[in-house]
């Protein structure tokens, strides 16, 4: 995949951090679609590139939006791979344990949690 010598394939993948850029920049830029890159569609579109370019120049996310649906719309319409499921995670404990709470990164962070 990373040559982009297959002609499909199957992908899981978690973000580290919550900014939509993660996803749009590392797994749809022209700049990744590369080998070696982590665009393995090797999707490359100016227009969006332009958009998801952009908003990587703002630091205010409220600016950023427009741009990143706009991004997602024409993803959508180019349709370089099929978003098929999003990941549930659960975290399940004694209810004496507290303060353990499921982690957006996909890790489980024991900082704070206490048994009562």
């Amino acid at each position: 995949m990373y040559a982009g010598e297959h002609q499909t394939a199957l992908l899981g993948w978690t973000g580290s951090h919550g900014d939509p850029d993660y996803f749009f920049y590392n797994l749809l830029s022209c700049d990744t679609a590369v080998p070696g890159g982590a665009n393995f569609s090797k999707f490359c579109n100016p227009d969006y590139d332009a958009l998801v370019l952009k908003a990587r120049q703002l630091a205010n996310p409220a600016l950023c939006m427009p741009l990143h649906e706009e991004a997602q719309r024409i993803f959508k319409e180019q349709a370089p791979w099929l978003t098929m499921a999003q990941s549930v995670q659960s975290v399940i404990h004694r209810k004496e344990v507290v303060n353990l709470r499921a982690s957006p990164f996909g890790g489980r962070n024991f900082y704070g949690v206490e048994l009562k």
